[in-house]
């Protein structure tokens, strides 16, 4: 918890950026093992903090000069994205059409964590799973043009994914309240 306080009071540095390109680096070419903690904290590191306007400021700023200076650089695109695919939607927009405006390759797009790996709760499943519709939806006007045609047939696909597991859901759920 100390360790973790001392580098989230880095965003309050002049020399933020630099700090956390490095840490950028140091998450790449690390083996798998520490690799994934250090993917797990540096996703930590990003997380809004209420009351603290400014530092979550530089946070979406770093994020995006970040997807603009390196969007080339596959291993730190994908490692950025793992990170930000468990935070909130605003960001994870800004940051995916950040990447197309600068890289169109479909392949590397493709490999990058657009949405959390996982996903729960209590109740009904049906309101998370229409919150990933919603945000696939938010994302199609930016995937404009024949160049990114591939890519906005791939975020369709994602919607017509989620579209269907939510009737599966509901069904699902309707079943359990009849028998239960």
């Amino acid at each position: 918890l100390y360790e973790h306080d001392r580098i989230v009071a880095c965003w309050d540095l002049d020399n933020y950026v630099e700090i956390f390109d490095y840490l950028l680096d140091f998450i790449v070419d690390k083996n798998e093992y520490y690799k994934w903690r250090a993917k797990d904290e540096f996703r930590n590191i990003l997380v809004h903090e209420q009351g603290k306007d400014s530092r979550n400021e530089r946070k979406d700023n770093w994020v995006l000069q970040t997807v603009e200076r390196y969007n080339d650089d596959n291993k730190k695109m994908i490692a950025l994205f793992e990170s930000l695919s468990e935070l909130g939607t605003n960001i994870r927009e800004k940051a995916i059409a950040k990447f197309v405006q600068y890289n169109k390759e479909y392949e590397i797009f493709t490999e990058l964590s657009l949405e959390p790996n996982h996903w729960g709760g209590t109740g009904s499943m049906v309101p998370c799973m229409q919150g990933r519709v919603k945000f696939y939806e938010s994302l199609l006007p930016y995937f404009t043009g024949i160049d990114l045609l591939k890519h906005k047939q791939y975020i369709q696909e994602n919607i017509r994914r989620w579209k269907k597991m939510i009737e599966q859901q509901e069904v699902k759920e309707l079943m359990e309240s009849l028998y239960y």
